[in-house]
Formats: structure tokens, C-alpha cells, sequence
């Protein structure tokens, strides 16, 4: 692992894609339910997540950069494959671009974000940012 890796991993999170600058990472807790994807789907999201490190246009279908605020205001955001939702956060790890997944929507069963899940991920991105700022 490069040194930005370790920095990641030092931040309770596991890299899932870095390239050109910037990277995916996954927080250790969710990481297994990541691991339950077949691999079809774990590959649909890694092209997305390799888009978004390269900075490539990204279509709605692929990404919604605004799943609403938490309650501190940072934005929570959402890599997208067809009934998978990662929804996380941009932030600076080590001084690198990082897209944190802070949790996981595998069964979408509707057009929108299950609320449930939405609250919680907010809640998440919050501890994210305490944990970012100490």
C-alpha cells in the first residue's frame, strides 16, 4: 500500500479503488456487506468509482451528487448501479481526493433512496467529519 493508502486505512478505511489522484474507500464496518455483491455487481460499481476517480462526466444513472445534507451540512452523495446504492461523502484523506462510502443500500426496492437508510448514512458522514477533524 502507498503511504495515501495507509493513511485511508489509518482513518478505519479500506481502499477500493485509487487512481489518477483520488480513490474510493469503504468504511471496515460496511465492508462486509460490500463483500456480499455477486461479482457482476462489485464490477458495475468499480467502473463507476474509477470514472469518478478519473473525473469523467457522470450520468445520473451513475451517480447523484446530492442525497441531502446531514445535520452538520456536509453533502451526502451516491454511486449508483441498478438497485445497488453506496452513499457517502468527498473528502481529503492524506491529501488525496477520497469518495468515503459510509453505507450501503443493496436492496433498493424503489426509484428513491430508502429514507431509513438516507438517515442513517447522515448520521454517518457526521461521525466521518468528527473523526476527520480530530
Amino acid at each position: 500500500m502507498t503511504g495515501e493508502s495507509d493513511a485511508a486505512k489509518a482513518f478505519g478505511c479500506r481502499t477500493l479503488v485509487e487512481r489518477n489522484g483520488a480513490r474510493v474507500v469503504i468504511r471496515n464496518e460496511i465492508r462486509s456487506d460490500y463483500d456480499t455483491l455477486l461479482f457482476n455487481e462489485k464490477a458495475k460499481l468499480q467502473r463507476n468509482m474509477e470514472i469518478w476517480c478519473d473525473e469523467k462526466p457522470m450520468t445520473k444513472e451513475m451517480i447523484n451528487r446530492n442525497e441531502g445534507r446531514s445535520p452538520s451540512g456536509t453533502m451526502l452523495q451516491a454511486l449508483k448501479t441498478f438497485k445497488k446504492r453506496p452513499h457517502g461523502s468527498e473528502i481529503t484523506i492524506g491529501d488525496m481526493r477520497t469518495f468515503v462510502i459510509v453505507d450501503l443500500d443493496l436492496s433498493k426496492k424503489r426509484t428513491k433512496a430508502d429514507p431509513r437508510i438516507l438517515n442513517r448514512a447522515k448520521g454517518r458522514v457526521d461521525a466521518l467529519g468528527r473523526e476527520e477533524n480530530s
